[in-house]
């Protein structure tokens, strides 16, 4: 990179996931937003997202303090060409360029903590709880089918509601195939950066790494999932990707670990109703579904 107005800055955290690449990769802006910034890199599977500090901490993602952030913003912005490599970020503009050491951060490790030990007839109390909360949402998703509750348009809450239970029951049963059909089914369906149909995914992947979590299964639907990825966007692709390794952001964590933990609660559902523009509702919707078909289909 040219020392000419280089500026070199340290990140305040980065995601553990990201220690697995040792190489030198190409970056394409996907999308710049007032808290984030997604980048498309060569050969991975999901985004790489750097974020300033209004942002909740998530996996593949590199944090920034504010001025950073908006510095590394203005930069991006006019950028030339950007790479990736084991401990920075550049990129590369007429203006100026900018290195960023990213593992000078603190490490944000998101490996799902396989719960166990819980109850089943409490983590159902929890469930119905924020049931109850979401009644209060002024504008649902139409992933609100799933919860018996009104809200999105009549199209989509019916492919919700004919494929999703059918999904979220394949994984509970062991049934890769039905999986990775049911899957297909949803797969960038809906409004939204990222689409309705793989937050929903990404939901259900989450909560089977949580509380359900078998590595054979794991293993026989990733290759499924990697293809029926190429039938999203980059974002969508990026929910399934995380999703499946059980990576997700902490406030949707901290939504799981109420639940497991029987301690429901107002903002901790706030928190995660924050993430996107439906994003926040349809994986609360996906993860109480979950919660739901698993209690009853292991009590009976």
């Amino acid at each position: 990179m040219d020392q000419d107005n280089l500026i070199l800055t340290d990140a305040d955290w980065f995601a553990a996931d990201l220690d697995r690449y040792c190489e030198t990769y190409n970056l394409k802006l996907y999308s710049i937003h007032d808290l984030v910034i997604n980048f498309q890199v060569d050969t991975w599977p999901h985004l790489l997202m750097v974020a300033g500090p209004a942002l909740e901490q998530g996996p593949a993602a590199v944090g920034l303090g504010q001025r950073d952030f908006e510095l590394f913003k203005a930069t991006v912005e006019k950028m030339n060409n950007g790479w990736f490599e084991p401990s920075e970020i550049n990129i590369a503009s007429n203006d100026r360029n900018v290195s960023v050491n990213w593992h000078a951060g603190n490490c944000a490790d998101f490996t799902p903590p396989r719960l166990s030990g819980y109850n089943l007839a409490e983590i159902k109390a929890a469930a119905k709880v924020y049931r109850e909360l979401l009644k209060t949402v002024a504008e649902p998703s139409a992933s609100a089918v799933l919860l018996d509750l009104p809200g999105g348009e009549d199209y989509f809450r019916h492919e919700i509601s004919c494929n999703y239970p059918l999904l979220v029951d394949s994984l509970l049963a062991g049934k890769d195939e039905k999986f990775v059909t049911s899957c297909r089914a949803i797969t960038g369906m809906g409004r939204g950066f990222s689409p309705t149909g793989d937050d929903l995914i990404h939901g259900a992947l989450i909560a089977f790494n949580y509380f359900s979590y078998d590595h054979n299964f794991a293993e026989k639907i990733t290759g499924g999932l990697a293809e029926t990825a190429a039938l999203t966007n980059a974002m969508g692709g990026h929910m399934l990707d995380t999703g499946i390794r059980g990576l997700t952001p902490v406030n949707v964590q901290a939504f799981i670990t109420s639940i497991a933990a029987n301690k429901p609660d107002y903002l901790t559902l706030d928190r995660l109703l924050k993430i996107g523009s439906n994003t926040g509702y349809d994986l609360a919707a996906a993860l109480l579904c979950y919660i739901f078909r698993m209690t009853e289909s292991r009590s009976d």
